[in-house]
């Protein structure tokens, strides 16, 4: 079926700006494939068909040769109907859209959101209040902001198959049992928010400090040295800190650190190095930060 959309493209000489995006696959799928996508989530944050289950897929899909992949933002699957005494209600959240919008803005190839399957009035839409459109436009934009980044990563996908969102242990073995944050290409790691009413979370920060970095961004002599971003401020481990793995064994090339994170604000980290490598898309992140700063702490983003 992937082949079959990409010769009806070819025929209409269209493949410049159509994009045809598939969400299942066999071995030879993304030969022919433009894009994936992982289907119909709940409207939920759990791990098993919600937010979580979208990150995940994430790193299945990327380990799987299943390189350009993406989800509908806030879900898609509603539910308010009882059968034989047993009720459900899965209904889209306010808060559940912009945490998926925030992880989606930092980690798919497209930025696309969905109505639902049932789209009524008690649901959240991007549109519905003035919260909700604030919200989506800024990250719309981060989304926009890391266009060029973004692109060399899909080259490098296209070349050689290394997915444009990827599990950290690609980069960091040590970081291999995590399931909570991902990296977009090496300079960018998420720890999104994934439990309803949460404004903290927990990351795990390898040591890069002997990764060479000539930014001038960085007061750590030449080193790389990661960067919160919307805050822009420096993360410089303590000397005493280390993180413990689940086995019980120290891992002294990561630390642990819990950040706040209130909508609108996620736990993003950059190297600072980027800010030579790819400086549009530094500069245009660090304008995006004073933005979502002054917005969020102005109430712009409450639902």
């Amino acid at each position: 079926w992937a082949r079959v959309n990409q010769k009806a493209i070819r025929y209409m000489k269209r493949e410049g700006d159509i994009v045809n995006f598939h969400r299942s696959s066999s071995l030879m799928s993304p030969k022919y494939a433009t894009l994936f996508w992982s289907g119909d989530q709940l409207v939920t944050y759990d791990r098993h068909d919600g937010l979580k289950s979208a990150l995940i897929n994430i790193f299945n899909a990327g380990l799987s040769g299943l390189s350009m992949i993406h989800s509908d933002i806030g879900g898609y699957t509603m539910m308010n109907r009882c059968y034989f005494g047993i009720c459900l209600n899965y209904s889209r959240s306010c808060d559940l859209l912009m945490r998926w919008s925030e992880m989606n803005a930092f980690t798919d190839v497209i930025y696309r959101t969905h109505e639902g399957s049932d789209p009524a009035p008690n649901e959240a839409q991007v549109y519905s209040s003035n919260a909700s459109k604030a919200h989506f436009s800024a990250f719309a934009s981060v989304h926009k902001a890391l266009c060029s980044y973004r692109t060399a990563l899909m080259k490098e996908a296209s070349l050689n198959g290394v997915p444009v969102a990827r599990h950290p242990m690609l980069h960091y073995p040590q970081l291999d049992h995590l399931d909570t944050q991902v990296m977009l290409g090496a300079d960018i790691l998420m720890a999104p928010v994934l439990q309803h009413n949460s404004n903290k979370v927990n990351a795990v920060l390898p040591d890069i400090r002997h990764e060479s970095s000539s930014s001038s961004s960085s007061r750590s002599s030449g080193r790389e040295v990661w960067v919160r971003w919307p805050h822009f401020q420096e993360m410089l481990p303590p000397h005493h800190h280390q993180y413990h793995r689940h086995n019980g064994n120290a891992d002294q090339h990561s630390m642990e650190v819990e950040v706040d994170a209130p909508i609108g604000v996620p736990a993003v980290f950059i190297k600072s190095g980027m800010a030579d490598r790819w400086p549009d898309a530094w500069n245009a992140l660090k304008n995006l930060g004073e933005r979502v700063l002054r917005e969020a702490k102005g109430g712009l983003y409450n639902c």
